[in-house]
C-alpha cells in the first residue's frame, strides 16, 4: 500500500535517521532520467531477405552505427535496464559486436540480441558466448530446406542447426564461468504457408534442451511485395481464421512437446475491446474519446529505439519521426527535449494517429489523482514507470527503479510506504531508497538473505506542494531466475 497519510505523528526508532524535506511541484508522468531498456540497432545491414522483412525497402544496403556514437550513447544513460542490441539488421555482422556487449553489460543492464545466426562465423561463437550476454534469441521460420529457402532466401537451415549447436556446446563446457553463458530462446515468425514446421521447430529445440519459443504472428507495416492476404486484413489487422489457425498449431506443438513453453506473443491484438475504467488495461480498439494512453511495451517514459544513423525514435511504428540524433546531441538532452516532452504529452492524449490506433496500447478513464495506491485493486494509473504486470497476486513488482505519484491529503505530512524487499548479494544488503519529488525522504534496508516485509513512514513538510512524485529504487538488482526462483524479472514489491 502506498499512502499519503494526513496529519497523523509518525514516530520512528531512534536509530533509524529521519530526514523532513521539503518537496518542490512536480507533474504527472514524468520521464525516468535516461531511458532504462532501449532497442540499438548496431547496424541495418543484413545477409538474409526474409519475406516479411521490410529492411531492404527501408534500409537499402544499410549502414553501421558508429561505435564512437554508441559508446557515447552508453556513457550518458543512468541506472539502463535492458538493451537490446538489435532491431532491423543482423547483429552479428556488426564489426564491434563483442566489444558492444561488453560495454553494454559493464553498464549494469542485462543485454540481449536476436539472431538468424546461420551468417554467424564460426570464430565467433567463443567469444559470443563468453562476452556477457544475458539471452540470446535464434529466429528459426523453418526446418526443412525447401521452406528454409523460400523464408530466409539466404544460407541453410544446416549451418544455422550447426552454429546453434556449438554455439550451445560452448555455453554448457563450464556453468560457473564468468561472466554466464546466455540463456538462449527461439522466436518463430507464424505464416500460413509454415505453421506446419512449429512441430519440428519444437523438435529442435527439444533435442537441443532449449526450454522456451517465443510465436510472433505475421506483421506487414510497410509496402513490401509479400501481401499475406490470408493472415491479414487489408487494414493490416490479424484475420480471425489466420489467428485460430495458429493457435492450433501451437496447441499442436504443445502436446507434442510438454517441455517447452510457447508464447504467443501480442495475443491482446485479438482480445475485444472492453468497457474502460479507471484501471488500465489491454485495449487494442481505435483510443474512445475522454481516455488517456497510460502506457505499452515501448512506453515513451522509460523505452527508447536508436538507429543506426544515430536517430532516436520512440518505437519502431514511428522510426520515421526522430526525437533527436545521437550524433549532434547527447541522450540526456534528447531525452529531455521538447520534441520528447511534446511527443509524451501527445502519447499520452492519444493525438498521436500511430498511438491511438496501437493494439499494443494500455488504456484507462481519467479521475481525480487518488491519495493512495492499493496493489490489490489492479495496475493504478498514477503508477508511472518501471512496474510489471500483475498476475492476480494481491501485489504488483517493480523493477529496480520506479516511479508514481500521489495527490496528498489536505494537511498531508507522512507518506506511508508498505511492500516487500528482496534480498541484495551475501555481503551487501538490498537497500531501498524513496525520494519525493526529487528529494531524498527515506530508505529500507534488508540485511537478510530473505525476502522482507516492511512498512515504512516517511515524513514530508506541510508546504510541499502536491503531487507528490514518488521514486522507489534499490541497490541491488533482483532477477529470481538468476537465484532458481521461477519468476523472471521481479526487483522490488508494493502491495
Amino acid at each position: 500500500m502506498i499512502d499519503a497519510g494526513g496529519t497523523r505523528d509518525v514516530r520512528q526508532p531512534e536509530d533509524r535517521r529521519r530526514e523532513t524535506i521539503a518537496c518542490p511541484a512536480s507533474t504527472d508522468f514524468a520521464a525516468a532520467t535516461t531511458p532504462r531498456m532501449l532497442w540499438v540497432e548496431l547496424t541495418s545491414k543484413c545477409p538474409f531477405d526474409c519475406i516479411f522483412c521490410s529492411r531492404e525497402l527501408r534500409r537499402g544496403k544499410g549502414s553501421h552505427l558508429p561505435f564512437a556514437v554508441y559508446s557515447s550513447l552508453l556513457e550518458g544513460l543512468s541506472d539502463p535496464r535492458k538493451l537490446l542490441l538489435n532491431c532491423s539488421g543482423e547483429s552479428t555482422v556488426y564489426p564491434d559486436l563483442i566489444p558492444a556487449i561488453e560495454r553494454a553489460r559493464a553498464t549494469g543492464a542485462s543485454v540481449e540480441l536476436v539472431s538468424a545466426l546461420a551468417s554467424v562465423p564460426e570464430s565467433l561463437l567463443g567469444p559470443l558466448s563468453q562476452s556477457g550476454l544475458g539471452r540470446l534469441t535464434v529466429s528459426i521460420h523453418a526446418v526443412s530446406a525447401e521452406k528454409f529457402a523460400e523464408i530466409y532466401r539466404h544460407g541453410s537451415f544446416d549451418t544455422l542447426r550447426a552454429r546453434l549447436e556449438r554455439f550451445l556446446e560452448l555455453c554448457r563446457a563450464d556453468p560457473w564461468a564468468e561472466p554466464a553463458a546466455p540463456l538462449v530462446d527461439l522466436a518463430f515468425v507464424a505464416m500460413d504457408t509454415n505453421l506446419t514446421e512449429l512441430r519440428q521447430v519444437a523438435a529442435l529445440a527439444s533435442d537441443l534442451a532449449l526450454g522456451e519459443i517465443t510465436i510472433f504472428p505475421v506483421m506487414r507495416r510497410d509496402q513490401i511485395p509479400a501481401q499475406f492476404p490470408t493472415e491479414l486484413e487489408v487494414d493490416g489487422k490479424r484475420r480471425p481464421e489466420f489467428q485460430e489457425r495458429l493457435r492450433a498449431a501451437v496447441r499442436a506443438a504443445e502436446e507434442s512437446h510438454a517441455g517447452i513453453r510457447f508464447t504467443l506473443s501480442n495475443e491482446t491484438l485479438d482480445a475485444p475491446a472492453g468497457g474502460l475504467g479507471e484501471v488500465p488495461i489491454p485495449y487494442p480498439a481505435t483510443l474512445p474519446e475522454g481516455a488517456l494512453i497510460h502506457s505499452c511495451e515501448q512506453n515513451p517514459w522509460e523505452t527508447a529505439h536508436v538507429l543506426s544513423n544515430g536517430d532516436v525514435v520512440a518505437c519502431e511504428a514511428l522510426d520515421r519521426i526522430p526525437l533527436g540524433n545521437l550524433v549532434e546531441q547527447p541522450i540526456g538532452e534528447i531525452w529531455h527535449g521538447p520534441a520528447y516532452e511534446s511527443f509524451r504529452a501527445r502519447y499520452r492524449r492519444g493525438e498521436v494517429a500511430e498511438c491511438r490506433a496501437c493494439p499494443w496500447k494500455r488504456a484507462y478513464l481519467p479521475r481525480a489523482r487518488a491519495s493512495e495506491i492499493v496493489a490489490a485493486r489492479g495496475l493504478h494509473a498514477q503508477l508511472l514507470y518501471g512496474w510489471h504486470e500483475p498476475h492476480g497476486e494481491n501485489h504488483i513488482w517493480s523493477s529496480q527503479r520506479a516511479a508514481l505519484v500521489l495527490e496528498p491529503r489536505a494537511g498531508s505530512r507522512t507518506l506511508h510506504l508498505s511492500g516487500m524487499l528482496p534480498p541484495g548479494e551475501p555481503t551487501c544488503p538490498n537497500q531501498l531508497e524513496i525520494r519525493v519529488n526529487g528529494t531524498a525522504a527515506g530508505e529500507v534496508t534488508n540485511p537478510s538473505q530473505e525476502t522482507m516485509l516492511f512498512g515504512v513512514d516517511v515524513a514530508v513538510e506541510p508546504d510541499a506542494g502536491d503531487p507528490w512524485q514518488i521514486e522507489l529504487r534499490t541497490s541491488g538488482v533482483y532477477r529470481p531466475a538468476e537465484r532458481g526462483a521461477p519468476r523472471h524479472s521481479n526487483l522490488c514489491a508494493a502491495w
